[in-house]
């Protein structure tokens, strides 16, 4: 059994207290954070992939996240950060940001 997680929101999500979840990743406990939110959000992973942008330990990090809404349309995210787990995050919120732009559930 994995141990829960705690995040907080920010604050313009209007949810001010800790969010628990039992993910598989990262990617997993955020989208479980998410439905604990007010707002509808939707989605399923398609794909994601990592990579360093340069050789060397001072290099970073670049993340691609494929999400697709309920009718199957894919939308894109890409972060990139000295932290792989930061760019991947990055990329998600990159990726809400872009079904955001149509849904509108935010």
């Amino acid at each position: 059994m994995y141990p829960a997680h705690s995040v907080r929101s920010a604050p313009f999500w209007d949810c001010e207290r800790p969010l628990g979840s039992m993910p598989n990743g990262r990617l997993d406990a955020i989208r479980d954070a998410l439905t604990k939110t007010k707002y509808d959000i939707q989605y399923d992973f398609i794909t994601y992939a990592e990579n360093a942008l340069t050789v060397g330990s001072k290099s970073k990090a670049a993340s691609y996240v494929c999400i697709a809404d309920e009718t199957g349309k894919k939308y894109w995210g890409v972060g990139t950060q000295p932290d792989i787990i930061l760019a991947t995050v990055n990329a998600l919120v990159s990726a809400i940001n872009r079904m955001n732009k149509e849904k509108k559930f935010m």
